[in-house]
C-alpha cells in the first residue's frame, strides 16, 4: 500500500483560529473550505490573505547607507552638544546653582560619565568624589563660614567620642591640604542641620571610602579617622537594608592590624613582614619609640570600642581583641593629653573592660547559683564592681554625661548574665526551668534592671540640643536599656517565674517612651505617619512609638506559663523592630 495515500492532506495554509492556537490545520473531508478544527469547535475558519513580506535590502544598497550616515551624523551633533554643556559646567559654570536647588548630584554624575574617558586617558585615575567638597564651596551650596562652623560643631561633638579630634583652630584650608578625608567626614557628621548637603556629603564619602580601600588599597591615619567618624554618627547615614557599619568595621580594624597599631613600634618594626609603617616613620618617629602618634592610638582604641561595644548590645563578634598595651596606649594620653577629650578615652575603656570581666564572672555558667555559698560570692562581686566602677569615673560622675552613660551601660552589661540574649532560649533557663530565681540571682536581675532605669534617666536628663551630637555608642545603650527594662516589665522565657510586677513597680516604662517619643519629635519633627526620614535619628521617634503600643497591649494580658510562647514571640518582636535601626 502506498504510505502517501494513509497520511491526511494538508492545507495550503492554516486558518487564523488554528494560526491563533498553533494547533495543525487539517481540511475537512465534507466542506473543503472548513477545517477539521473550526468544524468540531463550530469556530468561523477563516483564511486571511496573505502579507507579501518586505524584501531585505542589501548592505550596499545606497540607502541603507545613507540611513546609518545620517544617524552618525546625529550621534555627532549630540556628543558635540554634550561637551559643550560640560565645558560649560567645567567652567565659571555655577551660575544657575544656589544654596535653595541642591543639584550638585544631578550635574556631578554627567561629569563622571560624560569626561570619564578622557581624565582616565591623561591622569589615570581621576575621583570625581575627591573634589565634591571644592564643587560645593564653588557653587555656593556649601560656604567656607558654614564649613569652618561644622568644623566648630564636630569639636563640640568630640565630647560623646574623643577618638577623633579636630584641633582648635582648625580651618577648611588647613585641612583641604593636610587631611582631605578627615575633612570630609567632619563635614558629613556635623551638617545634620542641611539634610540635604548631609546626604550629598555622606554618598560621595562612603563611595570614596569604599573606593580608596577596596581599589586603589590605601592605608593611612587619615582614612583611618574618617572611616572611624562616618562609623561613630552613622545613625545620621544608616537607612535599613543598605547598611555598611560591619563591613566597615571590620575594614578599620585591618587597617588597624595592617598599619601596626596593636603592637609597639619597636615590635612592630622588628616584624616588618606585612605591616606599612610609613605613618609613623614619615612623621619623624623611630623605631625606638614607646607609642605610635597620639592620633594613632586614639583610633586603634575607638576601633575597639566600638566593636566591644556592638558585640554586646547587638550580640556581634568583636573582631578586634583586648592587650595591656591597648590600656598602655589610653593611661599614655591621659597622663600627657593633647586635647582635653584625652582624659575621657581612659575612664571610658575602663569601663568598658569592667563590664566584660564581669560580666563572665556572673554568668550562670561560671557560677553556681544554686550552692549555698553562691549569695556571699555574688555580693562580693557586686561590691568589688561598684568600688572599681567609682575608682575609674570622674570625682562627680554626674558632671561628665558621656562617662556616666557609659558607667550604666558596663553596669547593666556586667548583671545581664546573657538572660536577655535571644541565643539562650531554650538552652538554659536562669534559676531552672521550673524554680524561681535563687536570692542571689534575684539580686543581679535587680541591679541590672536598676542601670538600665539610671541610663534611660540619665538619657532623658540631656538638654535635646546634646541629642544631635551623641555618638552610636550612646544611642545603642539607650536601645538596649530599653530592651532590659521592656523584658523584664513583661517576661522572658529565660525566668519564667520572674515577677513582672516588681520591674512594674519600680520602674514606669511607659513614661520614658513617653518621653522619649516627644523628644524625639521635638528634635526630628518625625512622627509615625510621616517620618522626616529614612535615617535612624528620624526614625527612633516613631521606633520608640511602636515599642509603646506593644508594651501597653502585652502589660494588660494576665502573667501566666501560658504567656511564654507569646511573651518570646513579642520579645523577638521587639528585638526585630530595635534590631532594624542596626541591621536592616
Amino acid at each position: 500500500m502506498d504510505n502517501n495515500l494513509s497520511k491526511p492532506r494538508k492545507t495550503e495554509r492554516a486558518c487564523k483560529p488554528c494560526r491563533d492556537l498553533k494547533v495543525r490545520c487539517l481540511p475537512s473531508s465534507d466542506d473543503g473550505n472548513t477545517c477539521k478544527k473550526c468544524q468540531r469547535s463550530g469556530a468561523c475558519c477563516v483564511f486571511e490573505e496573505l502579507k507579501q513580506r518586505k524584501k531585505r535590502k542589501a548592505p550596499d544598497d545606497p540607502t541603507t547607507v545613507e540611513a546609518l550616515e545620517a544617524k552618525l551624523s546625529d550621534l555627532a551633533k549630540q556628543l558635540e552638544a554634550s561637551n559643550a554643556q560640560l565645558q560649560a559646567l567645567q567652567g565659571s559654570s555655577c551660575e544657575n546653582l544656589s544654596p535653595d536647588n541642591p543639584s550638585l548630584s544631578s550635574y556631578a554624575a554627567p561629569i563622571a560619565s560624560s569626561s570619564s574617558s578622557t581624565q582616565v586617558a591623561d591622569s589615570g585615575s581621576v575621583d570625581q568624589d575627591e573634589h565634591v567638597i571644592e564643587q560645593l564651596l564653588g557653587c555656593g551650596i556649601l560656604t567656607t563660614d558654614a564649613a569652618n562652623g561644622y568644623i566648630l560643631k564636630y569639636r563640640e561633638m568630640c565630647e560623646y567620642s574623643p577618638f577623633v579630634v579636630v584641633p582648635e583652630g582648625t580651618t577648611i584650608e588647613s585641612l583641604r591640604q593636610d587631611q582631605p578625608f578627615l575633612l570630609h567626614a567632619v563635614l558629613a557628621a556635623a551638617s545634620r542641620e542641611n539634610p540635604g548637603l548631609q546626604s550629598t556629603l555622606e554618598r560621595s564619602l562612603r563611595e570614596r571610602l569604599l573606593r580608596t580601600v577596596m581599589i586603589e588599597g590605601e592605608k593611612s591615619i587619615d582614612l583611618l579617622q574618617a572611616i572611624l567618624i562616618y562609623l561613630t554618627w552613622e545613625h545620621f547615614f544608616h537607612i535599613p537594608k543598605e547598611r555598611l557599619f560591619n563591613q566597615l568595621l571590620h575594614v578599620a580594624i585591618s587597617i588597624c592590624i595592617d598599619m601596626g597599631l596593636d603592637l609597639r613600634p619597636c615590635e612592630a618594626s622588628a616584624r616588618k613582614a606585612g605591616l606599612q609603617l610609613d605613618h609613623h616613620f614619615s612623621a619623624g618617629g623611630t623605631s625606638d619609640d614607646i607609642f605610635f602618634s597620639r592620633a594613632a592610638r586614639r583610633v586603634y582604641i575607638g576601633c575597639y570600642y566600638l566593636s566591644s561595644a556592638s558585640a554586646w548590645v547587638w550580640r556581634k563578634p568583636n573582631n578586634i581583641h583586648y592587650t595591656e598595651y591597648m590600656m598602655q596606649c589610653a593611661q599614655s594620653l591621659s597622663e600627657d593629653p593633647e586635647y582635653e577629650t584625652d582624659a575621657l578615652i581612659l575612664p571610658l575603656l575602663q569601663t568598658q573592660r569592667l563590664g566584660d570581666e564581669f560580666h563572665d564572672l556572673l554568668l550562670p555558667a561560671n557560677l553556681d547559683y544554686s550552692c549555698s555559698s553562691s549569695s556571699e560570692q555574688v555580693q562580693s562581686h557586686l561590691r568589688t564592681f561598684r568600688a572599681k566602677i567609682y575608682e575609674v569615673l570622674p570625682n562627680e560622675p554626674s558632671d561628665c554625661l558621656p562617662t556616666s552613660l557609659a558607667s550604666h551601660l558596663a553596669t547593666s552589661r556586667a548583671y545581664e548574665m546573657d538572660m536577655l540574649s535571644k541565643g539562650t532560649v531554650n538552652k538554659e533557663r536562669i534559676g531552672g526551668a521550673n524554680a524561681p530565681p535563687t536570692p542571689s540571682q534575684h539580686d543581679v536581675i535587680m541591679a541590672c534592671l536598676d542601670s538600665a532605669r539610671s541610663y534611660v534617666e540619665t538619657f532623658l536628663s540631656f538638654p535635646l540640643s546634646e541629642y544631635p551630637k551623641l555618638a552610636v555608642p550612646q544611642w545603642w545603650g539607650l536601645i538596649g536599656s530599653v530592651y532590659i527594662l521592656y523584658v523584664l516589665s513583661i517576661g522572658t522565657p529565660q525566668l519564667p517565674l520572674w515577677d513582672v510586677c516588681v520591674a512594674r513597680e519600680k520602674v514606669r516604662l511607659e513614661i520614658y517612651l513617653d518621653l522619649l517619643c516627644y523628644r524625639m519629635q521635638s528634635i526630628t519633627g518625625s512622627t509615625t505617619e510621616a517620618p522626616a526620614g529614612r535615617d535612624l535619628f528620624s526614625l527612633m521617634g516613631p521606633i520608640f512609638s511602636n515599642v509603646k503600643t506593644s508594651y501597653e497591649r502585652l502589660k494588660k494580658l494576665p502573667q501566666l506559663r501560658v504567656r511564654w510562647t507569646r511573651s518570646l514571640s513579642m520579645e523577638r518582636r521587639l528585638r526585630a523592630k530595635l534590631s532594624l535601626v542596626i541591621n536592616g
